[in-house]
């Protein structure tokens, strides 16, 4: 987009957000943020500087991981905090004064609310960004922190529903008087606080608090069409297919399962990986060109793979994946060197997640990083599986072509 952030949320049609936050606690704007933007975010999630990373699981909040900007905020959310807040504080001062008038005003600008914040002694920012993989969810909650808040929150997806996932929502669970709770989905700006509603009370309107909890859910992922200026995809891929081919090649690691998608293999899973094959359709024959290379592999005859992929990851992810393919065979390299040859020295953990969820092991080889002494660490298939791969290697790597029958000797395992 050629217009900043700040021009583009003063053309969003505020009056009629603002009669959806009164009609339903929450509105959706039109898209504010082009692929460039929504993927360069996302990308941050691994590079970016944070305060905080919360493993969900250990606090019982669900399944997932966010983590919480540090100062300086990136740009594009300082911006997009800047621009809401000055539409926003207006439609949160007649909310205050409709809920009987308890509510403190907000000032006109987003600086002068944070220098009301710093006075309570809340310093710490608060955005943050959230990553969720296959059957990741978020428990309903409500955020508020210390004793000075905002009653709105704003959501951007930076995923597209439908292309880079399917099945999940974002959810948002909304307390009705005297009725059934009710949930609605796919929100971008919504009430945290007390929401007012015509009621029985005079002066003033009933309180309801709080109406709307969020949840989050990611079903199953699914591969995007082919990226142009209407998504906000973070992944480069080739196209969808709604029930993707999956086949078993039985190895001497034991029954790997081969998956893939419209143009090429997207995951290879060893025996131990937890994985559900429900919406994918059994074609033992679909990936004949895998299945020869990776023979003559385990035949120690292959050094390289030659096969279309079709990965799904953030960007910083496929730099670190397609610097793993160029590892050498029969050699290996530690994290640290790896975190230098992407350009990211000072993100050795990252780069570790990212090898850790390479999706086709084996043909991309990130059983070739070890520890700085040599030492063998976690691998998605077992470390017996990281060993045997790197002892075929390194016998095979002098050898013009072994026969087949003594490099799957060397990998069988008991």
């Amino acid at each position: 987009m050629n217009t900043t952030i700040r021009e583009r949320a003063e053309a969003l049609d505020w009056d009629a957000l603002r009669d959806q936050l009164d009609e339903q606690g929450h509105a959706v704007t039109e898209p504010l943020l082009d692929a460039a933007e929504a993927e360069e975010l996302s990308d941050l999630f691994d590079t970016g500087s944070f305060r905080s990373t919360i493993d969900m699981p250990r606090h019982r909040f669900g399944d997932g991981r966010y983590r919480y900007f540090d100062h300086p905020l990136p740009e594009t959310i300082a911006e997009l905090r800047t621009s809401f807040y000055r539409h926003l504080a207006p439609i949160a001062n007649d909310w205050g004064e409709r809920l009987r008038g308890d509510r403190p005003t907000f000032p006109p600008e987003h600086e002068q609310l944070l220098e009301r914040c710093r006075d309570a002694g809340q310093k710490r920012p608060t955005p943050l960004m959230l990553r969720y993989g296959e059957g990741d969810w978020n428990a309903l909650h409500q955020d508020l922190y210390g004793d000075v808040d905002f009653p709105f929150q704003i959501l951007t997806i930076l995923s597209q529903p439908g292309l880079d996932f399917g099945g999940g929502e974002f959810v948002l669970m909304e307390q009705r008087p005297r009725a059934q709770s009710r949930a609605r989905a796919q929100a971008a700006a919504g009430s945290i606080r007390d929401l007012p509603h015509p009621g029985a009370a005079e002066p003033g309107q009933e309180r309801l608090p709080p109406r709307w909890h969020s949840s989050w859910r990611r079903d199953r992922d699914v591969r995007s069409a082919n990226r142009d200026g209407r998504h906000l995809p973070r992944l480069q891929v080739k196209g969808s297919t709604p029930h993707p081919p999956w086949a078993i090649y039985e190895s001497p690691l034991g029954r790997l399962t081969l998956l893939g998608g419209s143009s090429g293999l997207t995951r290879l899973r060893f025996p131990s990986a937890e994985h559900t094959l429900a919406r994918c359709a059994h074609r033992p024959d679909a990936f004949p060109a895998a299945v020869e290379q990776l023979e003559d592999y385990f035949a120690g005859a292959l050094r390289g793979f030659e096969l279309e992929l079709e990965l799904r990851g953030t960007s910083f992810q496929r730099r670190v994946w397609t610097e793993l393919q160029q590892i050498p065979y029969g050699t290996t390299t530690s994290y640290s060197a790896l975190a230098r040859a992407v350009g990211q020295p000072d993100h050795v953990r990252d780069v570790a997640a990212a090898i850790g969820q390479t999706p086709v092991p084996i043909v991309i080889p990130c059983h070739r990083v070890v520890a700085a002494d040599g030492a063998l660490t976690g691998y998605g298939g077992g470390l017996e599986r990281k060993r045997a791969l790197l002892e075929l290697e390194g016998r095979c790597a002098d050898v013009r072509v072994p026969h087949p029958a003594w490099a799957f000797r060397q990998l069988t395992l008991g």
